[in-house]
């Protein structure tokens, strides 16, 4: 009876890592908890936004002292995005799109770890395990993108090799433009 459970709830709520907390008592007394935490896509480690991370809706959160998870990392230019433009702008929205476009692919999520967007928007894929830099372009059209990417790394790499290439832009329509390194 001297539990407030409005005060816990409250208290639960003001962690920034806490999406959606419910705090009650049972018809025998006891206290139940029920909460959900946000859950990160991406952490973005340059940038007005460092040391954030960004759910798949495009909420921003703080990244824990506790706890850090494997997602890919964003590289933002202080004048490319801000907390706004994730949520309001075109931009943002297909820049979230993109994320979770790669974090549903079991291919693109084990090959690509950092997107640096650059002051125009446009964004530079850095992969895990190669030298090339894949200038993606803004993130639109991400099937007909990705599916340029899929094809360097299935047809061009076995054929050339895996350090001939110094940056591959998909960026174009129907065109794969590759620079020697």
């Amino acid at each position: 009876d001297k539990v407030n459970v409005f005060e816990i709830e409250k208290k639960l709520q003001a962690d920034p890592h806490v999406k959606e907390v419910n705090v009650y008592k049972d018809l025998t007394g006891n206290l139940n908890v029920s909460l959900s935490q946000f859950k990160p896509v991406a952490r973005i480690v340059s940038g007005k936004l460092e040391g954030n991370y960004i759910n798949k809706e495009g909420h921003i959160f703080p990244t824990s002292q506790k706890f850090s998870k494997r997602v890919i990392l964003l590289r933002l230019n202080d004048k490319s995005i801000d907390e706004k433009s994730i949520l309001s702008s075109d931009f943002g929205k297909n820049l979230v799109d993109m994320i979770k476009y790669i974090n549903d692919s079991e291919f693109f999520s084990k090959i690509i770890s950092e997107l640096e967007i650059n002051q125009n928007k446009n964004i530079i894929i850095h992969p895990q395990f190669s030298k090339q830099k894949i200038i993606f372009g803004y993130p639109d059209n991400l099937e007909e993108k990705f599916e340029k990417v899929n094809i360097f790394y299935k047809k061009i790499i076995p054929a050339k090799g895996w350090n001939t290439y110094r940056t591959v832009n998909v960026k174009f329509k129907n065109q794969i433009v590759c620079d020697k390194s």
